[in-house]
C-alpha cells in the first residue's frame, strides 16, 4: 500500500518537475538520432518521446532555416527536427553523387561551398548521415554510404582542419528508410544525405 501511495504522488508531481527541452547543440545529437523524435536505440527511448517534452526553437534558428532553404532552393528540404533547436536538411544522393559511386558530381563543390559558408558565418556545426535503398547486398550498401560520407567529409573540411572533429559524417546503409523500398519512388527517397545542423 505504501508503494502505491508513493507512485501516485510521483505521477502527480511529474508535470511540475521541469521536464523541458534545453537548446540543442551539436554535442547533444546522438549518432543514431535522425530528427523524427521517435527513435529507440539499444533500448533507450529518445527524450522527445517524453509526454512533457516541448521543443524550444529560437528566433535565430528560425531565421537560419529560412536562410538555408533560400540558399539551397529545390536541391534540398529544410525543416526543424522534433529535437528542439536543430535543423534537418535532406538532399537526394543523386544531387551530390554519381550513380552507384562515392564520386561527387561535377559542380557539387559549389553546393558544398554554400553549406560550408553558411555554417561558418553562423557558427553552426553539423552531423551528416548518408543512406541508400535496400536493393542489393546490405554490406555493399553500407560500404557505399561509408565511402560517400568520407568523400563529403574530405570535401567539406581538409584533414588537418580542427573544425572537422566537431562535425560527424556517417554512412548508414539502408537503415531507417523514409520511403517504401518496394517502389522506385520510395527507393529514390531513401537514397539521401541528411544534415543535422545545430549551434
Amino acid at each position: 500500500m505504501d508503494i502505491f501511495l508513493v507512485l501516485v504522488v510521483f505521477f502527480l508531481l511529474l508535470p511540475f518537475s521541469g521536464c523541458r527541452s534545453k537548446r540543442a547543440t551539436s554535442a547533444d545529437i546522438p549518432d543514431f538520432f535522425e530528427g523524427n523524435g521517435n527513435r529507440v536505440e539499444n533500448g533507450a527511448v529518445s527524450l522527445t518521446e517524453h509526454p512533457y517534452f516541448v521543443p524550444e526553437r529560437s528566433d535565430f534558428m528560425k531565421q537560419r532555416k529560412k536562410e538555408l532553404q533560400s540558399l539551397m532552393g529545390d536541391t534540398a528540404t529544410v525543416e526543424f527536427t522534433a529535437y528542439g533547436d536543430t535543423l534537418k536538411m535532406t538532399m537526394l544522393s543523386s544531387v551530390l553523387f554519381l550513380d552507384n559511386s562515392s564520386t561527387l558530381k561535377r559542380g557539387t563543390e559549389s553546393v558544398l561551398q554554400k553549406i560550408r559558408s553558411f555554417l561558418q558565418n553562423n557558427k553552426l556545426n553539423m552531423n551528416v548521415f548518408v543512406y541508400t535503398d535496400s536493393l542489393g547486398v546490405a554490406e555493399y550498401n553500407l560500404l557505399l554510404t561509408e565511402k560517400r560520407a568520407k568523400s563529403l567529409s574530405l570535401s567539406f573540411f581538409p584533414a588537418q582542419d580542427s573544425v572537422k572533429s566537431r562535425n560527424v559524417f556517417v554512412g548508414k546503409g539502408a537503415e531507417n528508410p523514409v520511403g517504401d523500398n518496394s517502389t522506385e519512388k520510395g527507393r529514390l527517397r531513401n537514397r539521401r544525405v541528411l544534415f543535422l545542423i545545430a549551434r
